[in-house]
This record gives C-alpha cells, sequence and structure tokens, in this order.
C-alpha cells in the first residue's frame, strides 16, 4: 500500500516556531500588521488561490495578521506595478508583499520579484533570498526561505523519520528532476548545506529514467504533463516527493507521477497531499521573522 508522509506534523511544528517568535519580549509586535499580495488580472488558477487562502487563514490564526490583495488591470504597465509595489515596501504597517503568479504574460515575473523589499519577501523569492539560502550560516541575519523548496525539504526530513527511522540528511542521495529557479535551484541548496548528496537532471535530458530508477529519493518538478513519470521509473522502496505542477486550461491537473503504478515504493507526498499546507507554514514562519527583521532596521 502506498504510504502517505505525514506532512500535518510539520506544518504544526512551522506554525509553531512562527508563533514562538513572536512571543515572550516581541509579543504584540504583529498588532496592525499585513500582507498585501498584488494580483494583475482577475483571474488565477484554482490551486495557487486555495494555497493563498490557506496561508491566510494561517497567518491570521497563529500571528494576528491581516492579508490584503490589491487587484490590478490585466494590461497594467510593469510601472505601475513597481510602484505599487514600492509604496508596499515604504507602508510600515505592511510586513509581507508578494506578487500573485502567474502573470500577464506582456510581465516579467522575475523583474516584479525583485521591486519587492528584501524584508518583506515572505515567499523568498527576492535574489537576496535566494542568495542568502545559497550562503547559509556565512551570511548574519534571518533566511527568508524560498517556500516551496523548504517545505520540501522539512517533508523529506519527517519521511526518513517516518521510515528510516532518523530526520538527518547526511549522506541521504537525492535525485531532482527539474530546472526551476526559485524551487529546484535553492532546494538543492538547503539539501547541500544538510549534507545530502544531489543529482539533478535536466525535465528534457533525454533518459532521466536512468537515474530515478536507482535513486532512494526522487523529487520530481519536471512539469512536463501528468504521469510524466511512472513507477518503472522508481526503485522499490524509494521516497517520493512530487512537486509537479500540470495545468491545462488553466486548471491543476495533477503532478508528474502516475501514483496508481507506485504502490512499490516506501512513501510519498505531493503539493496536493500535504506539501502545500506546509508551504502555507514556511510562509507564516518568513512572515514572523520579516517583522522581527523590519523592527531592528526601524529602530537602528
Amino acid at each position: 500500500m502506498l504510504r502517505k508522509i505525514e506532512c500535518a506534523a510539520v506544518a504544526q511544528r512551522l506554525a509553531a516556531q512562527a508563533r514562538s517568535r513572536l512571543s515572550g519580549a516581541n509579543a504584540g509586535l504583529a498588532t496592525g500588521k499585513r500582507v498585501c499580495a498584488v494580483q494583475v488580472g482577475g483571474e488565477q488558477q484554482a490551486w495557487y488561490v486555495n494555497a493563498r487562502k490557506h496561508a491566510e487563514r494561517l497567518a491570521l490564526k497563529e500571528l494576528g495578521v491581516s492579508w490584503e490583495t490589491k487587484t490590478m488591470d490585466a494590461d497594467s504597465t510593469a510601472n505601475e506595478i513597481m510602484s505599487t509595489v514600492a509604496a508596499l515596501n515604504n507602508d510600515p504597517s505592511v510586513a509581507g508583499v508578494l506578487v500573485v503568479r502567474p502573470v500577464p504574460e506582456q510581465l516579467s515575473i522575475n523583474l516584479l520579484q525583485q521591486a519587492v523589499h528584501p524584508l518583506k519577501d515572505i515567499e523568498g523569492m527576492h535574489p537576496n533570498s535566494i542568495g542568502r539560502v545559497v550562503y547559509g550560516s556565512k551570511l548574519q541575519g534571518a533566511i527568508l526561505w524560498p517556500c516551496t523548496a523548504k517545505a520540501s525539504v522539512e517533508v523529506l526530513r519527517q519521511g526518513l523519520l517516518d521510515f528510516e527511522g532518523t530526520d538527518s540528511l547526511a549522506g541521504v542521495e537525492v535525485l531532482v528532476v527539474g530546472n526551476s529557479d526559485v524551487l529546484v535551484k535553492p532546494m538543492v541548496s538547503i539539501l547541500h548545506g544538510e549534507g545530502a548528496t544531489v543529482t539533478v537532471c535536466h525535465p528534457h535530458m533525454a533518459n532521466f529514467a536512468a537515474y530515478t530508477r536507482s535513486a532512494d529519493v526522487v523529487v520530481s518538478s519536471a512539469n512536463l504533463g501528468h504521469h510524466t513519470i511512472s513507477g518503472d521509473m522508481l526503485k522499490p522502496g524509494a521516497i517520493l516527493l512530487d512537486l509537479g505542477m500540470n495545468v491545462a486550461d488553466g486548471k491543476f491537473v495533477g503532478g508528474d507521477v502516475d501514483l496508481n503504478s507506485c504502490g512499490h515504493i516506501k512513501a510519498y507526498s505531493s503539493l496536493a497531499h500535504g506539501i502545500g499546507r506546509v508551504r502555507s507554514a514556511v510562509m507564516c514562519d518568513n512572515l514572523a521573522q520579516a517583522i522581527l527583521e523590519l523592527r531592528k532596521t526601524s529602530s537602528a
């Protein structure tokens, strides 16, 4: 029987960590704070909307921080959007800013993401945030983690604890299929920092199955279509994280893996089966850290 990694415990632990950061001497720092999501165009993919709503509820429940969405016309220019982001950056009541994905084709999400203040980047997608992941403890200050990358590593840690008896990533061999700047690349850096040995296959590699068949842990973010990876591409006893986000006609149709053919693997998780909620908890913890870092800046 295919077993799921218990993600609820991971999300609860991260939410409790966020709450503890703003307790004691730091109690009350979140009072009156808010998160602002800038959404360009009115219609968004359902999976993203649901994930954002969960993040909203968690931020309000755990930290007392409200959430607002600023909707801009789909034909807004990059300068207009960046002006809106700049105003939010300069608003002391705003503790977190994010640009809702996807954006209309005429806009560059990378350019818009760079406009967000690094200390308000609660999604962890600013180049400063990703750079801090690469340098790790060599830099001073908090790391605002790339949410899905950090969530995936924490879920993998839980899977190792549940099914291998240890939560250490040291020496674990991980095969990653993908090439995302904001997911795969920072996740590889996090795994390296934890002592894992990581092999990365580009999703357009001719025969990445030759690598997945020998891997103890497979992380897939190929996004080449539902069922890109089938059970015969995974070895018995493997642990699988399916981070694929395959969309057709604006609707989420599934991850990368045909789970019906994977009864022989040890355990799995996916964005739809728990990692998405852990991602929200990482964002909540990022928000708590952002509030603390912004306070240091304002009092300096």
